[in-house]
């Protein structure tokens, strides 16, 4: 049995996945003994130091007790601005784990401010990226623990039935290869092999074969506007409705076995419907379009509206290989994009 290694190494998600968004902040102004008090009541270790929403300072627990313990400041008297960190480091929400946790390191500090266009966004300390690491561990141990019990189990069946558990784990490794892990929908990958198997079929028998391409419309600014969470949450509702997880009764009628959807990546899919003229899939891409539209989107109890802009190619009518019909249905999305968004259009039509 090969050697199982530990990932410690966190996903690449921006930093706004571990930092407070709740705040404290002060006024240079500010004596010790309010801060603190604050800073005690809260349960915070550093509070950021502002002048009309400016970023001037950081002040943290261990600044405060350094200058007590060495200086014998009074709490009362002493003001935030003698000692606090004035034009503390700062990052972008955007920049992710590895860059947060270097800067820490390098610089030797325990909290690092979060901003964006010099404006604060939040904070992240170093127990917060730390705390990653402790849970990432007892995940892995109970996996482990697990996977031992599991283990145990298998090895007080009978011949035939370990043969048989051991092609159903085989079924699920296989199957877990070819999904996207957000969305659960076909990976890139899988869709590349399946087009292939399908031009060349559509070429041997002479039958049809069509594209849709879809992407979010304004993808970007929910994430921008209510986080990636909620990003990922309309990824997961839209891919509900494109593989007719969400309602069923509706959409089933037009999906078949051989129709293969998969995330082409980013807020993009693919829909390869073998068999299928431009006219059927445009009939296809028209009712996922309304589905979507009148997906109820709710963050915070905030109505986001949804929509997807589609194209459609087609072999032969548009395309001679699979190369051009990726790229001319590609094409037809960003007609779809650049024309009003929350449309259908078929390569050539426009």
């Amino acid at each position: 049995m090969s050697e199982k290694k530990v990932n410690l190494i966190p996903e690449e998600k921006d930093i706004s996945h571990w930092m407070c968004k709740d705040v404290i902040t002060a006024k240079k102004q500010d004596t010790l003994y309010s801060i603190v008090t604050v800073m005690n009541s809260r349960g915070i270790g550093a509070v950021v130091i502002t002048e009309m929403e400016r970023i001037i300072g950081i002040l943290s627990e261990r600044d405060i007790l350094k200058q007590i313990s060495s200086e014998k400041k009074d709490l009362f008297s002493t003001l935030a601005e003698d000692i606090m960190t004035k034009n503390p480091l700062c990052i972008e929400s955007s920049e992710n784990f590895t860059h947060a946790f270097n800067t820490m390191y390098i610089h030797n500090i325990r909290h690092l401010i979060v901003a964006k266009n010099g404006k604060l966004e939040g904070i992240v300390s170093l127990r917060d990226l730390l705390r990653y690491y402790q849970n990432k561990l007892e995940s892995e141990l109970l996996n482990a623990n697990e996977e031992i019990n599991e283990l145990k189990k298998v090895m007080l069946l009978n011949e035939n039935d370990r043969l048989t558990y051991v092609l159903k784990e085989l079924e699920k490794t296989k199957e877990k290869s070819v999904r996207d892990g957000l969305t659960g929908l076909y990976n890139h990958r899988y869709f590349s092999t399946r087009l292939e198997e399908e031009e060349a079929r559509a070429m041997r028998h002479k039958t049809s074969l069509s594209v849709i391409f879809a992407d979010i419309d304004f993808f970007k600014k929910i994430n921008d506007s209510y986080g990636h969470d909620a990003g990922d949450s309309a990824l997961r509702m839209i891919s509900g409705v494109l593989s007719a997880e969400i309602d069923k009764v509706s959409i089933l009628s037009r999906l078949r076995k051989s129709d293969i959807v998969a995330r082409y990546g980013g807020e993009e899919f693919v829909i390869i419907l073998p068999e299928t003229k431009k006219n059927g899939a445009r009939i296809v891409a028209e009712k996922l379009r309304k589905l979507i539209e009148n997906l109820n989107f709710t963050v915070n109890n905030v109505q986001v509206p949804l929509s997807m802009s589609f194209g459609i190619a087609s072999m032969p009518e548009d395309a001679g290989n699979k190369e051009d019909l990726i790229r001319y249905a590609d094409e037809a999305m960003y007609h779809s994009k650049r024309t009003g968004r929350n449309k259908v259009s078929g390569y050539g039509l426009y």
